[in-house]
């Protein structure tokens, strides 16, 4: 096996759109397929109406944005992320859902379509950066990128994050071509317009910044500077072109858009079996997070090719990009009081350039025993998808073998869910069937005002059945477990009162409803993970 670095030559061009193309269609049509197996996430409605709202507008009246009151009118209320990952929503919505001009509801199960996609494009990308080190490497890439049981867990909810893996991960892509170039100008602008893309998705494509500055520091200090400075000269030109909202009022809106990262409502987050607010959370939280959920043969692959390219660096520069754009945002989440909740969420971002150091690594193996790196991705897959197998459809609930699983993580203290996405069809429908008519359901916990409209199904509604806030006396208790969220005497309610429908994965109850007493347990403080394992 050869390479155009230390790991051989790229494969031929016309050998790899084939198999990137299958490999993006069957990502696409896996995660499309079981869209509808979890249940709704707290963020995807908002994304999904903002989306819909932007196409809405586009489609009637496409000069809109050079309005500066239609842009207050709808940019201004949806400015805590950049437009662009909402706009692939909204524009999926248009093609599928027939009420796509309905800006005041939502049908997420056709919204999920657009992370499923991105999906497919994400493993596609990654193969084809992959094959520069042949063919065993694209294939390798692809199959181990589809046997990360969190990120497959994410392709599909219609919220941000899949949109900006794609676009940070393209831009990881183009800066490689910049520096294999020898930053000649014409590739690094074509790395800082893709750098900009991901900035229009979510904040975190801001780390680019200082991973290409790292990148090029290598070519001497003036012609570093120089090419970082046209980096990110041209990123921010498509970071403002791109975002109506910053056109009429840029310094304030800017600095209200970079300050919103710190500035925002506190987020609770139980880990090692403390609660913490976001901003003191321990620094070693994100990478004690990456190492639990991943699959442990994936683990030892990443951590064996990462002192592999730290100590071929000399030889092997390319390696950077990867090392950089998996370390920088692992990094930035370490640093006291940044925020850092929700598992691996706000890191995901590193989950394929971690894949790609792997399959660099992999290469150099291959080249000398070819059966052994055939062997390692093999067990890694096999691993990676039979985690899968176990976690479905709760996939955001995986924890590797490191830690013994979900049932250890719980042990250990860690969440065993965050985003609802275990309140599932199936749980919902169990109940409703088995429920009287008229019964309501209280949701706990309830995270925002109408939360538990989100899932009232047309079933609950043609039986008089309704889901009710957190707080209102209701027949039955709907408990999801986001430990910090959850009160201590709701969770001793939730254990001991009558069960009528749960989401179980690994022995661990995830969701779960009970029929309330006619005398309702105390008030009592929150619970964590580790008291409430069973």
């Amino acid at each position: 096996m050869s390479s155009d670095g230390p790991a051989g030559q790229s494969a031929p061009l016309p050998r790899r759109w084939p198999a990137c193309l299958l490999m993006a269609l069957t990502a696409t049509l896996l995660a499309g397929w079981t869209r509808t197996a979890p249940g709704y996430t707290s963020d995807e409605p908002f994304n999904v109406l903002y989306g819909k709202t932007f196409v809405a507008e586009f489609v009637q009246k496409p000069w809109f944005v050079f309005d500066a009151g239609d842009v207050a009118r709808v940019f201004g209320p949806r400015a805590e992320h950049p437009p662009l990952g909402r706009w692939l929503i909204g524009w999926t919505n248009f093609l599928l859902d027939p009420q796509w001009r309905d800006t005041t509801s939502f049908d997420l199960d056709k919204a999920r379509w657009a992370p499923a996609l991105c999906y497919g494009l994400l493993t596609a990308l990654v193969a084809w950066a992959a094959s520069s080190s042949g063919r065993l490497a694209l294939w390798s890439a692809g199959l181990l990128l589809l046997s990360l049981p969190r990120l497959f867990g994410h392709a599909h909810f219609a919220a941000l994050e899949l949109p900006l893996t794609l676009c940070y991960t393209a831009a990881l892509v183009a800066l490689m071509a910049a520096v294999r170039s020898r930053l000649a100008y014409r590739w690094v602008v074509l790395a800082g317009a893709a750098a900009g893309l991901a900035m229009l998705t979510k904040i975190h494509g801001f780390l680019l910044l200082p991973t290409a500055a790292v990148c090029f520091a290598r070519y001497g200090p003036k012609r570093a500077a120089l090419s970082t400075s046209l980096y990110a000269l041209v990123a921010g030109c498509v970071w403002f072109a791109g975002w109506p909202w910053l056109w009429y009022a840029p310094v304030a809106h800017t600095v209200s858009f970079l300050s919103s990262g710190v500035a925002r409502a506190t987020t609770y987050v139980t880990y090692l079996g403390t609660v913490y607010a976001d901003h003191e959370v321990p620094w070693h939280y994100p990478w004690v997070m990456l190492a639990a959920s991943m699959p442990l043969p994936h683990l030892v692959l990443a951590l064996a090719a990462a002192l592999w390219h730290v100590y071929r660096l000399r030889a092997d520069a390319e390696a950077l990009v990867p090392l950089a754009g998996s370390i920088l945002p692992l990094v930035l989440f370490s640093i006291p009081g940044v925020p850092v909740y929700d598992g691996i969420r706000l890191f995901l971002i590193v989950l394929p350039a971690v894949v790609w150091l792997m399959v660099r690594w992999l290469a150099t193996v291959a080249a000398r025993r070819f059966a052994g790196a055939v062997c390692l991705i093999a067990v890694a897959c096999a691993v990676g998808w039979y985690g899968m197998v176990r976690a479905a459809p709760c996939w955001l609930s995986y924890y590797g073998e490191l830690v013994g699983g979900l049932k250890g993580a719980v042990r250990l203290g860690l969440e065993p869910t965050y985003w609802g996405d275990a309140v599932t069809p199936g749980l919902l429908t169990r109940w409703s069937e088995q429920a009287e008519r008229g019964a309501t359901l209280e949701l706990v916990p309830t995270l925002y005002d109408r939360h538990a409209e989100l899932y009232l199904t047309a079933r609950m509604m043609e039986r008089a059945q309704r889901v009710v806030p957190q707080g209102e006396a209701a027949d039955y208790t709907l408990v999801f477990r986001r430990s910090a969220y959850v009160p201590a005497h709701v969770l001793r309610r939730a254990q001991s009162a009558p069960v009528v429908a749960e989401v179980v994965v690994e022995g661990v109850w995830l969701s779960r409803i009970v029929r309330n007493g006619s005398k309702r347990d105390e008030p009592g403080t929150a619970g964590t993970a580790a008291d409430s394992f069973r």
